[in-house]
């Protein structure tokens, strides 16, 4: 289950036109030219669901996973503290899994413990909303592509049925592998978007300067390396 991009950093496939058709769609063309560029972001965002739900779902069921840790779920329940919990994150054979994995614990009244993730961002609104989203649907996990630091992270929540409340957010930074991964099969350049700057970028060559893609999604772009179009994973 994906949430809406609003909350979080965006995932942009970038994708060449024909030179005589961006020469179209850029001329502010309408009609046929209009309708060439709605057509082609619509297999921009196919490509790009196809290419990152296997991520998604892995996550998503390491999450799940890590959320039905039985001695994760009696801590909680008792209430440890922040230091307990990093103890028995660090030590413990039965975190042992996820150790490697950026780990956020939160309930309604905020967060209780977080560890190896960046010192900002991970915590944040577009995590509070992902976590929004697991509490209030029908206990299925939820994924999404945040902006953590000068970072982006794809993270996953799912909820902790042994305590009320609580949920663990995993992630996992977006990094040139990952990004190769999503590439490989959508054969678009990639980057990353949180509406204000570009992050990492991977995949097939794409604009000189992807920083021009970043709030122009559904545009064409023209650089000296010719017309591009941007869109967002769904």
């Amino acid at each position: 289950m994906g949430v809406g991009r609003g909350a979080a950093a965006a995932l942009l496939g970038v994708a060449a036109l024909a030179a005589a058709g961006g020469a179209l769609v850029v001329g502010h063309g309408a009609g046929p030219a209009a309708a060439e560029a709605a057509r082609a972001g619509d297999e921009i965002r196919a490509a790009l669901a196809a290419a990152t739900t296997a991520s998604r779902h892995d996550l998503e069921a390491e999450a799940t996973a890590a959320a039905a840790v039985p001695q994760l779920g009696n801590a909680l329940a008792q209430k440890m503290d922040a230091f307990t919990l990093q103890d028995l994150f660090a030590t413990e054979d039965w975190w042992a899994p996820h150790r490697a994995r950026a780990v956020v614990v939160t309930t309604p009244a905020g967060v209780v413990v977080k560890r190896n993730g960046p010192a900002e961002g991970l915590d944040g609104p577009p995590t509070k909303e992902l976590v929004a989203a697991v509490q209030a649907g029908d206990g299925k996990p939820a994924s999404a592509i945040v902006r953590a630091g000068a970072a982006a992270f794809l993270a996953a929540a799912a909820r902790v049925e042994d305590a009320a409340g609580y949920t663990v957010v995993l992630a996992r930074p977006i990094d040139a592998h990952l990004l190769a991964d999503w590439a490989e099969p959508s054969h678009l350049a990639l980057t990353i978007s949180d509406g204000h700057v570009a992050l990492p970028t991977g995949g097939a060559p794409g604009p000189a300067r992807a920083e021009a893609l970043v709030g122009r999604e559904a545009e064409v772009v023209v650089d000296d390396g010719g017309a591009w179009l941007a869109a967002a994973a769904p």
